[in-house]
């Protein structure tokens, strides 16, 4: 351990601990009230320690235990259902919240936030005499959390936490120390267990993809962070799972991970670049290429951090709840009239949709919408079942907000193959007529809604049966000015020559990166769905397939070959090639 080192992480301990105890300070005084009305004796319980080189020092800690618990027994370690723990005192062990006082020891300088936790004197000097290499322990400061702890190794086996907490001091640096305050947050918030052995670093970088997934609908809105100010919190956070999924690469921690679409993905990549070549608009070229760089990073760190099922689930999951609080806002803008979240420039809407549009939203949460309805069909979610179906439902509702043809069409096809799929198809089918008979006026209704736009001052009103033609005008222009075939116009030039969007993902990829692209696109689209509807192996595959349906015909109606969820979607299809 260097010494510059050594001094850095103290003084940043020490600071961290000061802003800490100051943040903190309204919770512990609630934390120090309850403990008094819980039990009889102090809320703060003070206690010898040894800390660095042997020293004594006073460790300070909320009571979890009656007052003078060892009054008659001597110094007796805590069993795991300890009888002499208090109600509330068992609720603060569970959530590490006890262990908070002990800040003020790292202001004074007795311990640090991360390092091995201080031993009774009465335990230490028993477990020297009996452990080999025990005192090697004492060579570093004493911390709140340490490796031994978030891997649930405590007094009671000390052999292991002397192998954890040497472990923990051969490897000391600033990233251990992060990563170990990451995985003690996610211990107290049980997003992971203490038994691994090891710092869970599957755990805490699942966590972070579904907390980027949770954010994809709102990243527009998402604030900058303080020191890049060119980067959104979003971005930073997937730059961030990039860069770890690299790390544990190269360490050795984690392996290529080898999907069968990688091929397909790899060869549409080197076709766009291609295409940049024959651009007309080379600033269009670029920003398509930047676009497709960031959705290859969110592939490359999907597929290789959702490689267990759990993983897969906790992906799901974000994906669902982004789909509805996306619907929520989206019922709650059309219900209003005001835009809570608005698109850069305050582009007008039909209803709520942090995408900008809402054949843009229709798709997103029809895409969504299958994921949905597979945790509703899953055994294991029993409990949160009444929360899913809430969830479907704002779903289809927010959908149904957006009027969009696309959107009816996408429902359509994707819930009328699940209909087939169903067990009891005719009950299914009867359910499935109602609703889509139901959805129709309602769409229709939706449509004649005034919606206000606060930005441009105007209110808009348009109809769902209103101008079906402009489609078809749209495609026969931009296919008016093809012109190679083999390597297209240039990503992101057909509308530079048709002056018009074809909004067709299909006719756009074919007129700007070629037709040989759009081959390959579509058998990274389709290819895995065909392959999940003709021989389904497990009950998500008939929902990833629902989901793919929907996805196709969506983008024959809007070019959305882009987006964010689409790319999640497919890349969580590839995970279910490597998951173990």
């Amino acid at each position: 351990m260097g010494v510059l080192y050594s001094i850095a992480k103290k003084a940043a301990d020490r600071l961290a601990a000061a802003l800490l105890l100051v943040v903190l300070s309204p919770l512990m005084l609630a934390i120090s009230a309850a403990i008094k009305i819980d039990s009889k004796g102090p809320a703060i319980y003070r206690q010898k320690r040894v800390g660095k080189e042997g020293r004594l020092f006073t460790l300070y800690k909320f009571r979890t235990m009656v007052d003078c618990a060892e009054n008659g027994t001597g110094p007796v370690l805590p069993e795991p259902d300890d009888k002499r723990v208090t109600c509330f005192g068992r609720l603060l062990r569970k959530t590490g919240l006890d262990e908070l006082p002990q800040l003020f020891n790292v202001v004074i300088g007795d311990m640090c936030i991360v390092g091995p936790r201080p031993e009774r004197k009465f335990f230490s000097d028993k477990f020297a005499k009996t452990i080999p290499g025990w005192e090697k322990r004492l060579g570093t400061m004493p911390g709140i959390t340490g490796l031994s702890q978030v891997n649930g190794i405590g007094s009671l086996e000390p052999e292991k936490k002397l192998k954890h907490d040497l472990e923990y001091m051969k490897s000391q640096s600033f990233m251990a120390d992060i990563a170990i305050l990451l995985a003690t947050v996610m211990v107290c918030l049980h997003l992971r267990k203490r038994n691994n052995g090891k710092i869970n670093y599957e755990g805490i970088l699942a966590a972070g993809l579904a907390l980027y997934i949770f954010s994809l609908p709102f990243i527009k809105y998402m604030p900058r962070t303080p020191f890049l100010e060119f980067m959104s919190v979003a971005v930073f956070l997937k730059l961030v799972l990039f860069v770890s999924v690299i790390a544990l690469i190269i360490s050795g921690r984690k392996k290529l991970a080898m999907a069968p679409q990688n091929w397909l993905i790899a060869v549409f990549a080197l076709l766009v670049f291609a295409s940049f070549f024959r651009a007309q608009n080379t600033e269009h070229s670029l920003v398509y290429l930047w676009n497709l760089a960031h959705l290859l990073a969110l592939y490359f760190i999907i597929t290789h951090i959702v490689t267990t099922k759990k993983a897969f689930q906790m992906a799901v999951i974000a994906m669902v709840l982004a789909a509805f609080v996306a619907g929520s806002v989206g019922i709650y803008q059309c219900h209003t009239g005001t835009e809570l979240l608005t698109s850069p420039g305050g582009a007008t809407k039909r209803t709520a949709t942090t995408e900008g549009d809402s054949n843009y939203a229709a798709f997103s949460l029809l895409a969504v919408l299958p994921f949905a309805l597979y945790l509703i069909d899953n055994e294991k979610w029993k409990k949160l079942r009444l929360f899913y179906y809430a969830a479907a439902s704002v779903i289809f509702l927010g959908f149904i907000l957006t009027y969009s043809r696309t959107g009816m069409l996408m429902a359509v096809s994707s819930l009328g193959f699940l209909v087939l799929q169903s067990r009891d198809r005719k009950s299914a089918i009867s359910i499935f007529m109602i609703i889509m008979i139901a959805a129709v006026p309602l769409m229709a209704l939706a449509s004649d809604l005034k919606i206000d736009i606060p930005i441009t001052g105007e209110c808009r009103r348009a109809h769902m049966f209103e101008h079906w033609g402009s489609r078809d005008t749209m495609w026969q222009k931009a296919l008016s000015h093809y012109r190679h075939f083999i390597t297209g116009l240039g990503a992101g030039n057909l509308q530079d020559y048709a002056e018009t969007v074809p909004h067709n993902t299909y006719i756009k990829v074919a007129g700007e990166i070629g037709i040989l692209a759009l081959v390959v696109f579509l058998a990274f689209l389709l290819w895995p769905g065909y392959k999940k509807m003709k021989k389904p192996d497990s009950k998500i595959d008939k929902y990833l397939a629902a989901s793919l349906i929907a996805i196709a015909v969506g983008l024959f109606f809007i070019d959305r070959e882009l987006s964010p969820m689409l790319w999640v979607i497919i890349s969580l299809i590839a995970c279910t090639g490597i998951i173990k």
